[in-house]
């Protein structure tokens, strides 16, 4: 659960920095997590890009939001039920993993590094225990 809900913490570092990413697909497993966006990203800003994520994900981290699950009765999963949606104050997402209770619990976040295929940039992180 802690690696999971890093990986929506790397979300919302990407969603501050205000970059036109669209979260694609993540794994959040303890053998090399990272999250996925379609979009675009100079090669030369990649060092700084990752070393500004980590620091806002740090920060968030410490802010120690509480993990608030919702279900959407306007919003509805292929099979007709409310879509789930997990909530860390006001930044949402469609999710039906395991969270922490409060973000705290995660710990540190380290982004390993950030690799660009074309239109897919790969965040690979670690939560060291």
């Amino acid at each position: 659960s802690r690696i999971h809900s890093a990986g929506h913490v790397i979300d919302m570092a990407v969603r501050a920095l205000k970059l036109d990413w669209i979260p694609g697909k993540g794994y959040h497993f303890p053998a090399g997590p990272y999250v996925e966006y379609s979009g675009k990203l100079d090669p030369q800003h990649k060092e700084n890009l990752q070393k500004d994520i980590e620091r806002i994900a740090s920060g968030v981290v410490q802010e120690n939001r509480k993990t608030i699950i919702v279900f959407k009765e306007n919003k509805k999963t292929p099979d007709g039920k409310p879509a789930r949606v997990v909530m860390y104050g006001d930044f949402g997402i469609p999710c039906g993993g395991t969270h922490v209770s409060n973000l705290g619990e995660i710990g540190k976040i380290t982004i390993r590094k950030i690799k660009v295929k074309g239109d897919v940039i790969r965040v690979s992180y670690d939560v060291p225990r």
